[in-house]
């Protein structure tokens, strides 16, 4: 009895701060799922968004656009078919799906990223076409040419993961000497290991398949993309050069051009230099487990994937913050009552049909003074060249508001 009534302060001390530690690591996984799944809805619905702004809005449907539906579609098979499942895996710490779908899972995974990479390739090889030969570009890519190369995209996407995962060739060969020597010592154990095993979706990568694999579907692309991007932001220099050495008149004209293929060139390279911040950790992390899996925590590893994941969220900010067309889009997509007013093609109207009637007006007031004095012509003769000065002054000021109405 007296025996009962020493321990029982200690037990019950444990299970108070056992309790404790379970109410808190309950209230860590309600936090980090309840932030997981409102970046994961965020991803959803922006991408969607994307998609239905470059097939509604006009300025937007363009051929080079298509390989931005393509992205996005990418971006939606990570939020939509990924990271849903990954939340429960994660925070659950078993697999509480079919184990079937598992291998399915991971193919997902792996396609969306490889599909990603590639595109964005097919983006930057897209824009360096179009700045260096800008009239071939336009006659010789056309809807079906793009939707062909989309396509290909996304077969050679489908033959990297869904082909090897399904297939069984990412999986390490199997030492049978070592594996005999580290068979359970007992039946129960082995059970048991086996009940482990069943309950977890994890991808066990051999050596080979992890470097051919990440080499061809991220690597390799990754090269292709920055050397690209770099000969693009020299030429885009070299012209910004040689217009600060022509007249104003010719900056006046050609800066609009100009000004757009910088803006694409800068909100691109954002979409880049993110997705390699997202994914080059990862990538690199997935060859070092293959060769050594007890060097990166397991808790490294899935923070890696996330950040792989989040890359999917921030595409569709970055184009609201960045480019005016998709901000002017997505305002009158989610705002259209209030915002149709404010569509920039009807204010782009009204500001040239209110330059013109100024203009017109001008031109009637000097048409009036030169029928009711056409002796004071005669001798004030400068004065009809004044007008007329002042009438073309004021078109050139028209236009030039139409311009940055068009910049703005």
């Amino acid at each position: 009895m007296l025996l009962n009534s020493t321990l029982s302060p200690h037990s019950s001390t444990i299970t108070e701060s056992s309790r404790t530690e379970a109410e808190l690591n309950l209230w860590q996984q309600s936090l980090i799922g309840c932030f997981l799944s409102i970046t994961t809805i965020i991803s959803i619905f922006g991408n969607v968004l994307v998609c239905v702004a470059i097939l509604t809005h006009r300025k937007l449907k363009k051929v080079s656009n298509l390989f931005l539906i393509s992205l996005a579609i990418a971006d939606l098979v990570v939020s939509s078919l990924v990271m849903p499942f990954a939340i429960a895996n994660d925070l659950l710490q078993y697999w509480p799906f079919a184990q079937g779908f598992c291998n399915i899972w991971i193919s997902f995974d792996i396609l969306s990223a490889t599909a990603s990479i590639l595109n964005l390739c097919a983006i930057s090889i897209d824009r360096y076409i179009h700045m260096t030969n800008p009239f071939g570009y336009e006659r010789w890519m056309t809807n079906r040419k793009c939707l062909g190369f989309i396509a290909l995209i996304w077969l050679l996407s489908i033959l990297i993961s869904f082909l090897p995962i399904n297939l069984g060739w990412h999986k390490k060969k199997i030492d049978f000497s070592s594996s005999i020597s580290a068979l359970p010592s007992s039946i129960e154990a082995f059970t048991e290991s086996q009940k482990n095993e069943n309950n977890l979706c994890f991808i066990d990568l051999s050596s080979t398949y992890a470097v051919i694999s990440s080499s061809i579907s991220f690597f390799l692309p990754c090269l292709v993309m920055v050397a690209i991007y770099i000969k693009m932001y020299n030429l885009a220099r070299r012209h910004a050069e040689s217009i600060k050495k022509t007249q104003a008149y010719v900056v006046q004209n050609g800066s609009k051009s100009k000004a757009n293929e910088n803006k694409a060139l800068f909100t691109l390279g954002m979409i880049m230099g993110l997705f390699l911040l997202c994914w080059i950790p990862f990538f690199t992390v997935n060859i070092v487990i293959a060769f050594c899996e007890k060097c990166v925590p397991k808790t490294v590893f899935t923070a890696f994937s996330w950040l792989g994941y989040f890359n999917s969220t921030m595409n569709p900010i970055i184009y609201s913050k960045f480019n005016a067309d998709f901000r002017d889009a997505f305002r009158i997509i989610l705002f259209c009552e209030r915002c149709r007013d404010r569509d920039p093609y009807k204010m782009k109207i009204r500001s040239r049909t209110s330059s013109n009637i100024m203009a017109m007006k001008k031109i009637q007031s000097s048409t009036g003074n030169t029928q009711n004095g056409v002796a004071k012509i005669h001798a004030n003769g400068g004065n009809v060249e004044h007008h007329q000065n002042e009438v073309q002054t004021l078109i050139v000021k028209g236009d030039i508001n139409d311009n940055l109405v068009n910049e703005s």
